[in-house]
């Protein structure tokens, strides 16, 4: 197995190193955490300091070399699984090292599937709350403008006791007219602004998914030419 060497701490990989690495990811499980998280990166120091107090074998390592060894041991082991899988007839003994990987990818797939389901359910949660919000305000606005037309309700209601006029009268009806024109004008812009938020949010809902998915394609691409990288140098 080849040896990565660190430069300036003058460390090198060992096949015992990588199954204490192998050993201290299963316990503290930094793929539990979004990519480029506090308490991801926590994690990556959390390993590093478990590992740098070990006796034997002796570690020196940091955050970012843990974290550049996680992702040469995780590429290298996925790109022998699927060999394997395209190979038939051929059974491989598997050492400690590779369940201890096969383990670790496991987890770091169901992890990531559980990352993205919680965003997922955060999305509609939001929308959910925004669509609320518009709700509410449009029952505000409907209530205060029944509340000012009982106002005048009364007010009118006042004003019969006296003898009114035809004039008056005319101008009372012309006014509610205008009134109730002006409150449906208001329900239909709070339709509009509601439906506007909701299809506002599925946009950003999808362009998250194909942020993902070329994520995803740019890292298969990257995995095919390691491979035929490797294929070419034999």
């Amino acid at each position: 197995m080849a040896c990565v060497v660190f430069h300036r701490t003058n460390f090198v990989w060992t096949k015992d190193h990588d199954i204490l690495f192998c050993r201290e990811l299963l316990v503290t499980e930094p793929y539990a955490h979004k990519v480029r998280s506090v308490e991801r990166a926590k994690a990556w120091e959390q390993i590093a300091s478990s590992l740098n107090s070990i006796q034997a074998p002796k570690f020196r390592v940091r955050t970012r070399s843990v974290r550049d060894r996680y992702t040469l041991l995780t590429t290298r082991k996925a790109e022998q699984l699927r060999e394997e899988e395209k190979a038939s007839g051929i059974e491989v003994t598997p050492t400690e090292i590779d369940l201890l990987l096969e383990e670790i990818l496991e987890k770091e797939k169901a992890a990531r599937a559980e990352i993205e389901s919680g965003d997922t359910k955060k999305r509609k949660a939001e929308q959910d709350k925004a669509s609320a919000d518009i709700r509410r305000l449009a029952m505000e606005r409907m209530s205060q403008t029944k509340t000012r037309e009982s106002d005048v309700g009364e007010t009118s209601s006042k004003k019969k006791k006296t003898r009114r006029s035809s004039h008056e009268m005319l101008e009372f009806l012309e006014n509610k007219s205008e009134r109730d024109h002006q409150m449906k004008q208001e329900e239909l812009n709070l339709r509009r602004s509601e439906q506007e938020a909701i299809t506002a949010m599925m946009r950003q809902q999808q362009q998250q998914v194909q942020n993902l998915q070329a994520m995803f394609v740019s890292q298969q691409t990257q995995a095919m030419l390691v491979l035929l990288e490797k294929v070419v140098k034999k």
